[in-house]
């Protein structure tokens, strides 16, 4: 598993961009589930193999709206 900080993700980030975050996260590659923790301000990824490069999880935050600071 690896974690990753989200700036701009809270406790108030609506339901919708939680999804459309977890939807622009489904298409990596080898990603078998996705946990978002707004009240961390974090998100995890399970994966199959080699983890998605850190470049590739920060495209598809950013695609969604998201901001990742580092990963844990």
């Amino acid at each position: 598993m690896t974690i990753y900080t989200v700036k701009n993700l809270e406790a108030s980030t609506s339901k919708e961009d939680q999804q459309k975050l977890t939807k622009a996260l489904k298409g990596l590659s080898g990603v078998k589930e996705i946990t978002l923790a707004p009240e961390r301000k974090e998100l995890s990824l399970k994966h199959e193999g080699q983890a998605p490069s850190f470049d590739s999880v920060k495209n598809a935050c950013s695609t969604a709206g998201f901001q990742i600071e580092n990963q844990k």
